[in-house]
């Protein structure tokens, strides 16, 4: 047993070598690390809230992935999802045309966008919610200085999402550090 918990450390190191000499190949995807009360992050999760609005997005933001920081008292990374499509106007548009999956109230919706001329509706697929969601507290992203955004923030793209760790080294390399999971 102690021989298999010696080898734990070469072997990761070994890993970690292989990964310096030959990165992972870059996604093009972009990324958007949105931050999201927790009563939205739970309508995401069941389907009833199918789009996410926001009064800015990046222009060059058209489609993507979107990772979502639940608010107080959550704080946690919990969510990811595919960002299908982006839609630009007047708030009353945006209302008239999802308000069937917008998962929020028409006085809600109008108080969030009261005097914006234009607002987003990011159209969301692919919910996944994550096995074990990131708390804040969480000694990887203390160590990378990672501050959720105020509201959003467009993420460089990074490699493949599918496990927990990876979306670590995207948290990871937004905050200057590179991965040494």
């Amino acid at each position: 047993m102690a021989a298999a918990m010696d080898s734990a450390p070469t072997c990761r190191r070994q890993q970690l070598a292989q990964h310096l000499r030959r990165p992972p190949p870059a996604s093009a995807e972009p990324i958007l690390l949105v931050s999201i009360k927790p009563h939205y992050a739970r309508l995401i999760e069941s389907g009833q809230k199918r789009v996410e609005f926001r009064r800015r997005v990046p222009r060059r933001f058209t489609s993507g992935r979107a990772i979502f920081y639940v608010t107080a008292p959550v704080q946690a990374i919990a969510l990811t999802a595919r960002v299908t499509a982006v839609h630009r106007g007047a708030p009353s548009a945006l209302w008239r045309r999802f308000a069937d999956v917008a998962g929020t109230e028409p006085r809600a919706f109008a108080d969030y966008f009261a005097g914006a001329g234009e607002g987003v509706a990011l159209v969301l697929e692919e919910v996944r919610a994550l096995r074990s969601p990131i708390a804040l507290a969480d000694p990887r992203l203390r160590a990378v200085h990672f501050r959720p955004p105020q509201s959003l923030v467009l993420l460089p793209a990074a490699g493949d999402d599918d496990d927990d760790d990876q979306l670590f080294c995207k948290l990871s390399s937004w905050a200057g550090s590179s991965c040494l999971m």
